[in-house]
């Protein structure tokens, strides 16, 4: 059997035995029975123990079951227990009418004595299930209350309106919201009115929208719904209905809500105003430009619809606002000529501004010149309207409260009287002020166009400083291009001299080269003439001819491979390849000195985009200047590796003398050298050729440590235009065409 979940029952009997023997049974039920003689001590062990059911005999002796039950049911001292089920023990004499009074009374069963254990457990059972049956509905009743009481508040507090027909279109339930919108204060007239026979009703979209529904039987919706009602500004409304239906399918009525969007969508239309006006504010660079498409952008019918306008603006002291621009008509005919004219050209605000906005007119108005000659001064005392705008806060001006100040000055050379001035800033910083007025015009200045002229006021402020920003950048950059023209000239004049001092350089140093062959020819020239009736000895003087003339034309060689290095003819050929043949072809003369020759290729390395010729004449200057530093022999290291997936390191090092820091200094400059017959121009030729395959060369060397050359190269290096470090026939045209 399965044990009951209310288990604690209180059994309140004079019978002893009749509680030995109930106990004794509910007992083997899974039931907790206690025990109470008489009325009183059982009233106490209700509050005590809370049971779960209690056992009443309907015959006690001092108080009865009846006096007990009364007393648990109305006595407050039992509130907390009064719902407690109570099952009475009744005589098989009990009047049928006392057990019909005591059940509407709230007992739960009656049970008649004598009765058997079974019969008992089976009445307890039927009234726990009916017991928890009614605490249930009771629960259920509650819930249902509140539900009901919650929809009720939330039709009555939604910020929508929401209403209920039947299927004839009568009213069932209509809130406050809708009931106002439809032109009605209590709502609570317009239940079980019908939508079509009232004609106030008849004649308003929600008869348009609850037919709909009843005819089609479906659900019907409209978006952005014009309603005007008498002597009021047109609404603009969404409205979804639907169909009710009875749980047979039969149509029971319309339910639908009702939103007011009117505010929604001016705000939508005013979002939009400030984001076409902004986007156009962003495209003017030119502070007069801006300035003028903001005043334009005020007096807008399409977008703010003020008359006039007018911007001032800190100085660089920040101590006087100072007009700058006045958009505006400047007497009665003047306006009404220019709303006349625009109320016939029907163009959107995007055309507006474009037509009017970006094209300043040639000469100031009459209203912008009396503008550009009034200013604020920061410092007035006792004023109000400085007060604000320095908090950064606007200002309204009004016909019967004048300002007391210096200000009134501005104030009546410009005609204000009604009007409204808004801070311009940015950042927090004060950088000028808008004021607006609707002179010439009925319309009265609210607060809605303050609000939205204060939001403008900060698009403005922001497009002014991108304005102020970029008209500064504009002089910085003129500053930079005269200076670039000023390093120009200066750099153009110090190649000059650069030039003249290499030319010197070379002409002193060709001059020595040639001297001495010079000398030398002559000499042995002249000897000739003595030495015509010997022919051995004229052969060997022309011989010594010869090889000074020899040496002549490799002086000149060398200069001219320097000063006009060939173009550069790229192909794709292999590094290591170029290397082995440059050691092929100095390996006797190594040998010849004694230096042992060390080569690491690596193998990594692909075919490159370079001059064959070039990288040669590079590798055997570089390996033969490393000869030269070995005249005792010694060992010259040359290799080749991949550094980058791009890149490619040439490396030359000998175990030759060195060089101190000061030779490392100008080793690279044209026409130095520490050999006896040397030109100066092999390490110079060098350092060209790789520089125009795109790389870079260094030297590393300290005295009797030896030296290495390093150069790294791209594998696919881009093309350089051969560049001349002078040509002498090109500096000479250019020397008689040049004043210094």
């Amino acid at each position: 059997m399965p044990q009951p979940s209310c288990n604690k029952i209180l059994l309140i009997d004079d019978d002893r035995v009749l509680h030995d023997l109930t106990r004794a049974h509910l007992k083997n039920s899974g039931y907790q029975i206690s025990s109470a003689y008489d009325g009183v001590a059982g009233l106490q062990k209700i509050l005590e123990e809370r049971p779960d059911l209690v056992l009443l005999d309907y015959v006690m002796p001092l108080m009865d079951g009846e006096t007990v039950f009364r007393e648990l049911i109305n006595n407050v001292a039992y509130r907390e227990v009064r719902d407690t089920p109570v099952i009475m023990l009744t005589a098989r004499d009990a009047k049928d009418y006392l057990k019909a009074e005591m059940l509407e009374r709230g007992v739960s069963a009656y049970l008649q004595k004598p009765f058997g254990l079974r019969e008992l457990t089976n009445v307890i059972e039927n009234v726990y299930i009916i017991h928890d049956i009614k605490r249930r509905n009771v629960q259920l009743t509650s819930e249902v209350e509140s539900a009901r009481e919650h929809l009720e508040l939330l039709t009555r507090t939604a910020p929508i309106g929401i209403f209920s027909t039947d299927a004839n279109g009568q009213i069932r339930h209509i809130n406050q919201i809708l009931a106002r919108l439809l032109g009605y204060d209590d709502e609570q007239s317009l239940f079980g009115k019908s939508i079509f026979e009232t004609p106030e009703l008849n004649e308003t979209f929600l008869s348009t929208a609850i037919a709909r529904v009843l005819t089609g039987k479906i659900p019907w919706q409209a978006r952005n719904f014009r309603f005007l009602r008498p002597q009021e500004h047109a609404r603009t409304i969404n409205i979804h209905c639907v169909p009710l239906h009875k749980p047979s399918g039969e149509l029971d009525g319309v339910v639908g809500v009702v939103e007011d969007v009117t505010e929604t969508e001016k705000r939508n239309a005013q979002l939009q105003m400030l984001s076409t006006v902004g986007l156009a504010l962003q495209r003017a660079l030119s502070l007069e430009d801006l300035l003028h498409l903001i005043l334009t952008a005020i007096t807008a019918g399409p977008a703010l619809g003020f008359t006039r306008a007018s911007i001032f603006l800190l100085d660089r002291n920040r101590r006087y606002l100072i007009g700058k621009m006045g958009v505006g008509p400047a007497n009665h005919d003047e306006a009404h000529r220019t709303w006349e004219s625009l109320a016939r050209e029907h163009i959107s605000l995007e055309d507006f501004l474009e037509k009017y906005g970006k094209a300043r007119p040639a000469s100031p108005g009459k209203f912008d010149e009396k503008v550009r000659h009034q200013y604020f001064a920061l410092a007035t005392k006792n004023s109000a309207f400085i007060h604000e705008i320095v908090q950064r806060r606007p200002y309204r001006g009004r016909p019967d409260c004048p300002e007391q100040s210096a200000c009134q000055n501005v104030f009546r050379a410009l005609e204000l009287t009604d009007f409204v001035a808004v801070p311009v800033a940015a950042k927090d910083r004060l950088i000028g002020l808008i004021i607006a007025d609707n002179m010439y015009s009925s319309h009265a200045i609210d607060n809605e166009q303050v609000a939205l002229l204060e939001l403008f006021a900060s698009q403005a402020a922001q497009a002014i400083e991108k304005a102020e920003a970029y008209h500064r950048l504009e002089m910085e950059k003129r500053k930079l291009e005269n200076a670039y023209h000023e390093l120009q000239l200066t750099h153009k004049r110090l190649l000059h001299s650069e030039r003249l001092a290499t030319i010197g350089n070379m002409a002193a140093h060709v001059a020595h080269e040639i001297r001495n062959p010079l000398v030398t020819i002559g000499g042995f020239t002249r000897s000739l003439h003595r030495q015509l009736h010997n022919p051995e000895a004229v052969k060997n003087t022309l011989g010594i001819i010869s090889d000074e003339v020899v040496r002549l034309e490799k002086i000149l060689a060398d200069v001219l491979e320097f000063t006009r290095l060939p173009a550069s003819i790229r192909q794709d050929i292999d590094l290591n390849h170029i290397a082995n043949e440059v050691c092929t072809l100095l390996q006797n003369e190594m040998q010849a000195q004694r230096i042992q020759l060390h080569q690491h290729l690596d193998t990594n390395v692909a075919p490159m985009r370079l001059d064959a010729v070039q990288i040669k004449q590079l590798l055997v200057n570089l390996m033969q200047n490393a000869m030269h530093a070995m005249s005792d022999g010694g060992e010259l290291h040359l290799r080749t590796e991949l550094i980058a997936k791009q890149r490619v390191r040439i490396t030359v090092r000998d175990t030759g003398c060195g060089m101190s820091a000061e030779l490392l200094e100008k080793i690279f400059t044209p026409f130095f050298t520490t050999k006896a017959h040397g030109t100066g121009l092999g390490l110079a030729i060098c350092r060209q050729i790789v520089h125009e395959h795109g790389g870079e060369i260094i030297v590393a060397s300290s005295p009797g440590s030896g030296t290495t050359f390093t150069v790294e190269l791209p594998m696919h290096p881009t093309p350089v235009s051969t560049k001349k470090v002078f040509d002498i026939n090109e500096t000479h045209a250019q020397l008689a065409q040049t004043q210094l």
